[in-house]
Order: structure tokens, then C-alpha cells, then sequence
């Protein structure tokens, strides 16, 4: 198919695009400016749904209240999607967080096994003086770890302080130093549960917080205020249209009535004027009939009142065709 210069396409989804014209033209910069983006000056194209917000208000309200709704809902499933990837990122953390705890643990477990492999190299019994001891410092040694929920008692204090008067076994030594190993990832178990127990804070918070004000219900509420609203512009706008039109029409009719009431003036004139004539042609006829009757018929005036007969019924002729004239009007 050729396009002629001007030419009138349909898109494959049914809506109207029309070709204005095949280069530049001051038409085509002037569409550009009345209807914006929705003039391709490239291809010379305007949208059918361009032109019919542009010249139908109505049209153009529920496209805009539904353009509007769209932003709402659009909004909100943006916030909500940013709320979930950022309660993700807190989770993610937990996970990172909870694997670190879980090798920690792994390796205080690989140094408890150590220091029972000692004992047994040594030799050393659990009844034992030296293994109750060295129990004893390794409580005093993990209470200092952090978070530690370990007290002393006071006997437990003096027994110590009698331990440390004396020397140690080197079993005791050497057990003691892998326990105090153990602080290193005691301390970063307990700084992992912490932050755990704030990342988990933040995620129940934003799930009540999410609870309570319902951004998603709240965004449908608005977006269908949007529409409702503008439906009710909408049939306002319809009614003054049907209004408008109506007083169109009153208008269309008065102006009619005041015409048929001048043509019937001009009729009314017309008819009295053939009142006036008839009753002109009855004074000429009975001024025809006097005249007759008083003449005196001689050889000297016969030629005279013959002229003047004449002229009188000439004038009576003229005055039928008027009347004639006159009532083939008013049949019109």
C-alpha cells in the first residue's frame, strides 16, 4: 500500500493514527506544540488517543484519574517491594550471623576435646585434687568471657586465692591456656546473638509497623477514591453538556418562534392590506354605478362616459389581481 502525502492510518490494535504529512511543515510544528509528546514529528504520526483527550474533556478526565490511580498502586508496590528487600537484607544477615555462631561453637568444641585429650595424656583422673583445681580456674577463666552468666561464690573466691599461692602442674597449664583460647570465639558468639537479636527487632518492627498501617489496602483505598472521584466530575460534566445542549435547542426554538410570529405579521399585514383593497374595489364599483346612473347618454358626452367607464374597470382589474396575488401568498 502507498501513502499519499496525507493519509490516515489504523494501528494493529485497532487505534486510529493519523499522517498529517510526509516532512517538515509549519502544520506539523504546530501539532507538536498543541498536543506535546503524543505528536511523532519523526514520523508524522498523532495518537487517536492523543486527539480524543485533546478535544474530549471527558475522555481525558477518566484517563488522567485512572493514569493517577496507576501511580498509587504503583507507589505502594514500590515501597512494599523495597520494604521486603530490605527486611531480605536483615534476614541475609541473621543467616551470615548464625553460620559464623555455628563455627565458633565448632572450634570451642575442638578445644574442650583437646584439653580431654590431655587429661588422659597426663593421666590426670576427674576426682582428682589437680582436676577439681584446674576446674575451678577454668570457671574463674570463663567468667570473664562476654556475656558470661557465671558467679563466683565467695568460698569459691578464697579457694582460688589459695590455688594461685601455689604452683601450677603443667596438665593445669597448659589446659588452662586452651581454655582462656576459647574467649576469642566466646566473645564473638555473644557480639553475633546481639546483633541477631537487633536484626530480628527490625524485622518484627517493619512486619507490625506493616500490620498496622497496611500501605497496600491504604493505596487501593486512595486509587479508588481517585476514580470515584472522577466519576462523579465525570457525570457533572455530562450534565452540563446535556444542559448545554438543551439550552441550545430552547434557544434554537425561540428564535424559531420569534420567525414564524414575524412571518405572520407580515401575513396579518398582507390580509388587512386585501381588506383595504376589497373594500376599495367595492367604493370604486359603487362610485362605477352612480356615475352610470346619472349620465346622460347624448352624442355629445357618449364618448366621454365611455373613457371614463374604462378607466374605472381598468382600475378594478388591477385591484383582482392584487387580491388574487394576496391570497396565493397566504396559501404558501
Amino acid at each position: 500500500m502507498r501513502l499519499n502525502e496525507n493519509s490516515f492510518l489504523m494501528g494493529g490494535n485497532g487505534q486510529t493514527v493519523a499522517r498529517i504529512s510526509t516532512g517538515a511543515s509549519p502544520l506539523n510544528d504546530r501539532l507538536s506544540k498543541e498536543i506535546g509528546g503524543n505528536f511523532d514529528k519523526q514520523n508524522n504520526t498523532i495518537s487517536g488517543a492523543a486527539l480524543r483527550e485533546k478535544f474530549d474533556p471527558i475522555a481525558a478526565r477518566k484517563n488522567s484519574a485512572k493514569k493517577q490511580a496507576m501511580r498509587i498502586i504503583g507507589e505502594a508496590v514500590s515501597n512494599d517491594t523495597r520494604i521486603d528487600e530490605g527486611m531480605e537484607e536483615h534476614r541475609k544477615k541473621v543467616r551470615e550471623l548464625t553460620a559464623e555462631n555455628y563455627e565458633y561453637s565448632k572450634e570451642i568444641t575442638k578445644i574442650e576435646d583437646q584439653r580431654k585429650g590431655l587429661r588422659s595424656a597426663y593421666g590426670v583422673t576427674e576426682d582428682s585434687e589437680e582436676e577439681q583445681d584446674l576446674q575451678l580456674l577454668s570457671k574463674e577463666a570463663e567468667s570473664r568471657f562476654k556475656g558470661s552468666k557465671i558467679t563466683l561464690t565467695d568460698e569459691e573466691i578464697e579457694k582460688l586465692k589459695e590455688i594461685k599461692k601455689g604452683e601450677l602442674t603443667e596438665y593445669q597449664k597448659h589446659s588452662l591456656e586452651l581454655k582462656n583460647s576459647e574467649k576469642e570465639y566466646a566473645d564473638k558468639i555473644y557480639d553475633n546473638e546481639r546483633q541477631i537479636g537487633t536484626e530480628n527487632s527490625i524485622i518484627a518492627g517493619t512486619k507490625l509497623e506493616r500490620l498496622k498501617h497496611a500501605p497496600m489496602v491504604d493505596a487501593k483505598k486512595r486509587a479508588n477514591l481517585v476514580l470515584e472521584q472522577a466519576n462523579d466530575e465525570t457525570k457533572v460534566m455530562l450534565f452540563e453538556e446535556g444542559k448545554e445542549h438543551l439550552d441550545e435547542q430552547f434557544e434554537e426554538k425561540i428564535e424559531d418562534a420569534k420567525e414564524k410570529r414575524e412571518e405572520e405579521e407580515k401575513l396579518e399585514e398582507r390580509i388587512e392590506k386585501i381588506k383595504d383593497d376589497k373594500r376599495e374595489k367595492q367604493k370604486i364599483t359603487e362610485e362605477i354605478l352612480e356615475s352610470t346612473t346619472q349620465m346622460e347618454v347624448d352624442s355629445a358626452n357618449f364618448d366621454g362616459a365611455v373613457e371614463q367607464v374604462k378607466e374605472m374597470m381598468s382600475k378594478l382589474k388591477l385591484l383582482e389581481e392584487d387580491i388574487k396575488g394576496a391570497a396565493v401568498d397566504k396559501e404558501v
